[in-house]
């Protein structure tokens, strides 16, 4: 009689690993070994992508930056240089420009110029002038020298107020420090006024 065999078939579980072929199974679809690296590489890429496009935009800020100040220093450079040329082109204007400058602060001392602007000040203004006492210069660090003096002028107050003005607009730099007055008496409107003031030479 025959024999009969039985065949027991053993199920096989839902996730399967087949090496041999290089295989993954997971449930009915598997992902080979080759898309699991192609999604790594594919991360990598992507994650460096931004990296760069940061770096990028950090980079492209800074140099929007640096081009918007150089376009500043340019356009104060081009004024100057506007200025120079007008200046170049225009001979007498320059030496009307230097002669200003020298008599703004002179080379040299110029009793008789610093004199003549106290007079005229003081009478302009319709003050009266007592003295001029002249103290020690001093040589400053820029090479200037300090040619400090006290100016005595008897006047109403709004006559010495007037007076203070007007060595701020005289053409040659006059710095005032101090003003000490006194009235001469209690009904009179006259004060007597001690005015400490600079002036300045630069010698050549």
């Amino acid at each position: 009689m025959p024999k009969y065999v039985k065949w027991e078939v053993a199920s096989k579980p839902q996730n399967d690993y087949n090496i041999g072929n290089k295989k993954f199974s997971f449930g009915k679809q598997g992902i080979s070994t080759v898309d699991i690296i192609v999604i790594v590489i594919a991360s990598i890429l992507i994650i460096s992508s931004g990296f760069f496009l940061y770096k990028s935009v950090s980079t492209l800020n800074t140099v929007t930056k640096e081009i918007e100040n150089m376009k500043i220093n340019n356009d104060s450079k081009q004024e100057t240089i506007k200025k120079l040329a007008e200046l170049g082109s225009n001979e007498q204007m320059l030496k009307e420009e230097y002669s200003k400058n020298e008599i703004y602060i002179p080379s040299s001392k110029n009793s008789e110029g610093i004199m003549s602007d106290v007079d005229n000040i003081v009478n302009d203004n319709g003050a009266t002038f007592v003295k001029l006492e002249y103290l020690a210069e001093g040589a400053m660090s820029d090479g200037l020298v300090d040619v400090p003096f006290i100016l005595k002028v008897q006047g109403t107050y709004d006559q010495v107020n007037n007076i203070l003005v007007s060595f701020s607009k005289t053409e040659r730099l006059y710095v005032v420090d101090k003003v000490d007055s006194i009235k001469t008496n209690a009904n009179s409107e006259i004060i007597n006024s001690e005015i400490m003031i600079h002036a300045y030479y630069k010698p050549k």
